[in-house]
């Protein structure tokens, strides 16, 4: 089941008081197209209100380094709700890796030592 909301759609919101964070309920999966012209699909992790930021994760869970992407509300021109996920600030599944976290410090610090 997938939703989208067009320019005419946008436009209209754009004139209607700023979203709330319920609008943009976190976990949800997007497929965004911005006014930029730039394309991607993203779960959301947050929104911020005061600011009409969105914060969003592209790329899967799985991928060594998921890309995030800070978006003002209003430089999104339609987007598709690609479905529901998982909540991604979910306190309880959320773990470091201590063991990798050292690493990688170690090797930028032998790395600005090389320079």
């Amino acid at each position: 089941m997938a939703t989208t909301t067009d320019a005419t759609t946008a436009a209209a919101a754009a004139a209607a008081p700023p979203p709330s964070s319920e609008d943009f309920g976190v976990g949800c999966i997007l497929a965004v197209k911005t006014t930029l012209g730039d394309e991607f699909e993203a779960q959301i992790i947050t929104f911020d209100k005061p600011s009409n930021v969105l914060v969003l994760q592209e790329g899967s869970k799985s991928a060594p380094r998921p890309n995030l992407r800070f978006l003002k509300a209003n430089y999104i021109k339609e987007f598709t709700l690609l479905g529901q996920g998982e909540d991604p600030l979910d306190l309880k599944k959320c773990c470091l890796d201590i063991n990798a976290i050292q690493a990688r410090e170690e090797a930028a610090i032998s790395a600005g030592k090389q320079r």
